[in-house]
């Protein structure tokens, strides 16, 4: 009953934009309690049943689920378009904890929503999912996963570079999709990178042990310190093992940039990536050339242009705003 009051009193504060930041936290977080308590989400439909009532001039819903909104006098336009957006969250809300729920003699597990996590070239993010999987999304990457797993696997979804440390679950898979190559493991630590201008997937083994696999043919199977690159722009994939000696799997969650023995073109991309640089190779013989280094992210990209070209007998000129490596 409690709980009950304090739903009714935090959905009257957000509706009448009388609430503090602490009360809209915590109205925002029952919200989401509500996608998995079928109580809670009949709760909250009621309360904005009970507003459309005492207040139908608001907005109504028609019988096609849409939300359909009266013109309004412009001084209170931001309050009724804050109250269309929660009216409409809530909808769905509602709509799909019905459409969640099994009929009578159906047996299929719960389909949850689809969550997407982008970042953007400046950043890192930081995601915990719902088995308590940590994972590190790399700046220009895309994660997608469901709100929670159930079933005999753990699936998601992988654009760019993430390095993951998975929670252990005995006979439940936790399985990334980058394309057509899947990495498949039960729990342990690793990176991954494929981002979409790589003509390559590669990933790194921290801890543990990961099986790779492009449609049903397994390609490898890593441990500790070690390393596997497959193509994925060729016809036929071509594989590279290797065991890493002094780059570690996953170091630029912790702001460190590592190479070993790796071709400049892919730290020329990555410069690019993560610093917005334009970046030119004069001689295209370069791209291939390999160097092992490790610096700060924080050095910034001149910085480490500057320590590329000395360790590689290069020359670096700027024109404009593009860097030129001779």
């Amino acid at each position: 009953m409690h709980r009950k009051k304090r739903v009714r009193y935090l959905f009257h504060q957000y509706v009448h934009d009388l609430a503090t930041r602490p009360e809209l936290e915590e109205f925002f977080h029952l919200v989401r309690d509500a996608s998995s308590n079928e109580e809670l989400a009949g709760h909250i439909k009621e309360l904005y049943d009970e507003l459309k009532r005492t207040h139908p001039s608001l907005s109504y819903v028609d019988e096609q689920g849409k939300l359909n909104l009266p013109t309004l006098p412009s001084k209170i336009g931001t309050s009724i378009r804050l109250y269309a957006a929660f009216a409409a969250a809530v909808l769905l809300l509602v709509s799909a904890v019905i459409f969640l729920r099994p009929g009578p003699g159906h047996t299929n597990k719960a389909r949850y929503e689809e969550v997407i996590k982008m970042a953007a070239k400046d950043e890192n993010k930081y995601v915990l999912l719902s088995d308590s999987t940590k994972i590190w999304i790399n700046s220009s990457s895309k994660l997608e996963y469901p709100e929670r797993f159930d079933g005999e696997t753990r699936e998601i979804n992988l654009e760019g570079e993430a390095y993951f440390e998975v929670k252990h679950a005995d006979k439940v898979p936790f399985i990334i999709h980058t394309g057509d190559i899947t990495t498949t493991v039960l729990g342990t630590s690793f990176n991954i990178k494929a981002y979409p201008d790589m003509d390559r997937v590669v990933v790194a083994v921290k801890l543990g042990k990961v099986k790779i696999s492009k449609r049903s043919q397994v390609l490898a199977t890593l441990v500790k310190n070690q390393e596997f690159s497959v193509t994925t722009k060729l016809p036929e994939a071509h594989t590279e093992e290797r065991i890493l000696s002094t780059k570690i799997a996953g170091n630029w969650k912790d702001g460190y940039l590592d190479y070993e023995d790796e071709p400049i073109e892919m730290v020329v991309k990555d410069l690019k990536r993560i610093y917005g640089a334009h970046v030119t190779l004069a001689d295209s013989s370069l791209k291939q050339e390999r160097i092992t280094i490790s610096f700060l992210r924080s050095a910034g990209a001149s910085s480490v242009l500057n320590i590329l070209c000395k360790l590689t007998d290069k020359k670096l000129t700027k024109q404009d705003s593009i860097y030129i490596i001779h």
